[in-house]
């Protein structure tokens, strides 16, 4: 999978579509972090995963109800906005972690936009996975994704 330059909502979503299938549709549950500066297209990848897993509703973003839950029929989607999160308490309040360890139909995919306060309290059986979404320093218009996995092997490079 190789694009030249990610430069568009398409392509966004034929990334996270890739990414779906490559890694993370054989494992019954997951949990991708997803970093990013506000506007690099975090809910935009994510909306790859309505076509990856068949999912019929639009994806939105989580910003004010924390959470949303997507069904469709190749696996389950939970998606996590924590921003306006402080502590780990207030994860451990919402049940936030408890549900990462959760198969509600495998594959089940938790993404979790800044969701880098959460990874020390991830179990160390949960495959984790971190995508970097970089805005273009020369064009704004264009992106670069990363993707490692959680020990901080990179395991492909989008740009």
């Amino acid at each position: 999978m190789s694009f030249r330059k990610i430069d568009s909502a398409t392509q966004m979503e034929e990334a996270c579509c890739a990414f779906f299938a490559q890694f993370l549709e054989s494992l019954p549950v997951s949990v991708v972090l997803l970093r990013g500066e506000p506007g690099a297209g975090k809910t935009t990848f994510c909306r790859g995963f309505m076509q990856a897993m068949s999912i019929r509703e639009n994806i939105n973003s989580p910003t004010f109800n924390l959470h949303n839950r997507y069904e469709g029929s190749r696996g389950v989607l939970h998606h996590y906005d924590l921003y306006r999160l402080q502590t780990v308490v207030e994860l451990e309040e919402l049940g936030f972690l408890e549900n990462w360890h959760r198969v509600d139909r495998a594959p089940t995919v938790h993404a979790v936009e800044w969701g880098d306060r959460a990874l020390p309290h991830i179990g160390p059986g949960i495959p984790v996975f971190l995508v970097q979404i970089s805005i273009d320093e020369k064009d704004d218009s264009l992106r670069h994704i990363q993707f490692y996995r959680r020990q901080g092997e990179q395991l492909l490079s989008l740009h």
